[in-house]
């Protein structure tokens, strides 16, 4: 017991030549009434304050970052779906394009099937119409030649 007291005896003698005394007790209440009034009249309201525009500036910027994630994400998805789209419409020109195309060779086709066919029949008729010619040649070849014959010998001679 007495090393305690050795101790608070020391204690007392180092808190008496810093100049601590019985009024430390009355200078902690002062302390911890101003203490108290300052925290709540002065530093809650500072504090609030001060995380309220930390709210407004941190929270904004979130939000913005925020809002910026959510405009990537849909300029991706808009750039998947105008993708998606432009190859549907691509699909499409393609099939029309190969549809003409084939409907395009049928004409072309049937319009020299039917060129052909009238080629042939004008051929045709062309061949019957020399076929004609020749006859009707044959028939009156005798009679042009009586005639030349005649007109070279002067006489009329009958065949």
């Amino acid at each position: 017991m007495q090393v305690f007291e050795g101790i608070i005896a020391l204690v007392a003698d180092i808190l008496t030549s810093l100049g601590v005394n019985h009024t430390i007790f009355y200078q902690l209440a002062i302390f911890l009434v101003v203490y108290i009034f300052l925290s709540q009249v002065l530093f809650k309201p500072y504090f609030a304050a001060f995380a309220q525009r930390k709210e407004r500036t941190v929270g904004n910027q979130d939000k913005a970052e925020s809002l910026l994630e959510d405009a990537r994400r849909l300029e991706e998805a808009f750039a998947s779906r105008a993708k998606e789209i432009n190859d549907q419409i691509r699909a499409v020109y393609e099939q029309e394009k190969s549809q003409s195309l084939k409907t395009q060779e049928r004409e072309m086709l049937a319009a020299r099937e039917q060129a052909k066919a009238t080629v042939e029949a004008n051929r045709a008729r062309i061949e019957d119409e020399i076929d004609r010619v020749q006859k009707e040649l044959n028939v009156q070849a005798p009679l042009v030649s009586q005639a030349i014959v005649a007109q070279l010998l002067g006489k009329d001679l009958k065949i």
